[in-house]
């Protein structure tokens, strides 16, 4: 997970930095094992909330968990790019001359089989509450198809959803984020002194 992180924050970034947050919880690592991953995670979540937080889908690294750092980085910038074009394409499919500009293109969910579950958000919170909501998504499938068979609505009524005129003016309502929000600094000589003040106000 530490040697994948940097990677897949910096594809969950490509249009606004993000911060991330990584769970590899039981429930978590038991659905990337299920020979269902793929197709489930396709269909896409079940809530109208989780199309806000987590967006329709997940990007789901389709390599075996035995699979080597270097393999996965590889293949995940591969799925990163196809990602993108299938939810432009999926904006572009239902948006209407009303509709609220696209959110940007990068996944908020990304899962990798034997690692676990990386989710993202423009702030620490929002990154872990974005996680909580999709192991909501995992345990409604998991009920679902344990008594028949998981189908969420189709893309359209997705799109509805995520575009509500009434979601947007919420998220608008939002304060702005501060001037360093989602930025990295390193300070070094911090222990004291200069450095310690400069790391106090930068965190601030």
């Amino acid at each position: 997970a530490a040697a994948l992180a940097p990677t897949i924050r910096g594809l969950a970034s490509h249009d606004r930095p993000q911060l991330g947050h990584f769970t590899d919880s039981e429930a978590v690592l038991d659905f990337l094992s299920r020979e269902k991953l793929q197709p489930l995670a396709a269909l896409g979540t079940s809530c109208p909330d989780h199309f806000l937080r987590t967006k329709v889908k997940p990007l789901v690294l389709d390599l075996p968990a035995s699979a080597s750092v270097e393999e996965s980085i590889a293949r995940l910038k591969e799925l990163h790019e196809r990602y993108r074009a299938d939810y432009r394409a999926y904006y572009d499919a239902h948006a209407t001359e009303d509709s609220p500009a696209i959110r940007g293109a990068d996944p908020a969910i990304v899962l990798v089989p034997g690692v676990g579950m990386f989710s993202f958000g423009k702030d620490k919170q929002t990154a872990r509450v974005a996680g909580e909501f999709y192991v909501n998504a995992i345990n409604v499938m998991r009920g679902a198809e344990a008594l028949s068979t998981y189908a969420p609505i189709s893309d359209e009524e997705k799109f509805r959803i995520e575009y509500w005129a009434l979601e947007e003016a919420k998220l608008r309502r939002m304060p702005k984020p501060r001037t360093h929000a989602t930025r990295v600094a390193l300070v070094t000589g911090a222990a004291s002194g200069i450095g310690k003040a400069v790391a106090t106000r930068l965190a601030a």
